[in-house]
């Protein structure tokens, strides 16, 4: 006999479960949202082509997860004009740190001439990005 959750349940992509509780990991990946959509804003606004990379793996029918194809893969990835150079930003809040496969992307992209960028601070980023020459 199954039991049933004293909760609601929710279902995404198929999935189907008990509601999450809000937690403070919540909380952080909330601000690192809205700094990325501030980021993905102001660089669209500066005539960048800008959007969220989601590396987020594929959840599997048998409740487990396939990982992304790419790992490492930076938060917003931008082109911008007049230049066509590649912008790569990483966005971390708190005390969350960079991977080894995020700081190999972000020096990849710096090898084939590309700019990286760790933010974690709106301001802090649009003065650095106003210092670069090619927006």
């Amino acid at each position: 006999m199954a039991l049933e959750p004293p909760f609601p349940s929710y279902q995404i992509r198929g999935i189907i479960g008990p509601r999450p509780h809000f937690t403070l990991s919540d909380h952080v990946m909330s601000k690192a949202s809205t700094l990325t959509q501030q980021i993905i804003s102001h660089l669209s606004a500066q005539g960048c082509y800008a959007w969220r990379s989601s590396t987020t793996g594929i959840p599997l029918s048998d409740g487990s997860w396939r990982s992304a194809p790419k790992k490492g893969v930076s938060d917003v990835l931008a082109i911008c004009s007049p230049s066509g150079r590649t912008l790569a930003i990483e966005v971390k809040i708190g005390t969350d740190k960079l991977r080894p496969e995020q700081i190999g992307f972000l020096a990849n992209i710096e090898h084939v001439g590309g700019l990286s960028y760790v933010a974690s601070d709106f301001d802090e980023f649009t003065i650095w990005l106003s210092a670069q020459k090619f927006v």
